[in-house]
């Protein structure tokens, strides 16, 4: 890789910055922290008490949250292991799919499955933390469509390798 090859060659490359932030925070460590709160919350006595629908919470907790960690796990692999353009779009697509897509899911169950009063318990914890994931989400949006070090670090284009190739 030259610099004249890069889109700013004057501007960061490589995972460091924000980017690194964002590897470690947002795709090992967040991960890890949901699973742990999720099992704070299974502990708490009003929500145990009300076992009503506690049973169908438990039924799509494993699944959720499997998919949570999965989709940050392959974000961090993808992030450090690739050099190509189309990567940035591969991590926006996971992040609206483990944020804002899954929050919507979880929260369609809330209004739909659960027995009234018991959605509207879980509706009112998951109101907050939805409207910040959205605001996370759209915040690292922009950042990996707009970040120079971004573009610099997934600057390769799929179809130049190709014809290269070829």
């Amino acid at each position: 890789m030259t610099e004249r090859e890069l889109p700013y060659p004057n501007k960061p490359v490589g995972v460091g910055g924000w980017l690194m932030f964002y590897i470690w925070v947002v795709c090992i460590i967040l991960p890890f922290l949901f699973v742990v709160k999720i099992l704070e919350f299974l502990r708490e006595q009003d929500v145990v008490g009300n076992a009503d629908w506690f049973n169908s919470f438990l039924e799509t907790v494993p699944y959720t949250s499997a998919f949570f960690v999965f989709c940050h796990v392959c974000m961090a692999i993808v992030l450090y292991a690739s050099n190509k353009k189309v990567t940035r779009y591969i991590v926006v697509l996971l992040i609206w799919l483990s944020g804002p897509l899954l929050n919507a899911s979880l929260l369609a169950f809330c209004v739909v499955i659960m027995p009234p009063e018991a959605g509207e318990y879980f509706l009112a914890k998951r109101i907050p933390p939805s409207i910040f994931n959205l605001v996370w989400s759209v915040v690292w949006t922009l950042y990996f469509l707009r970040s120079k070090r971004v573009a610099n670090t997934y600057w390769r284009d799929v179809k130049a390798i190709k014809r290269s190739v070829a």
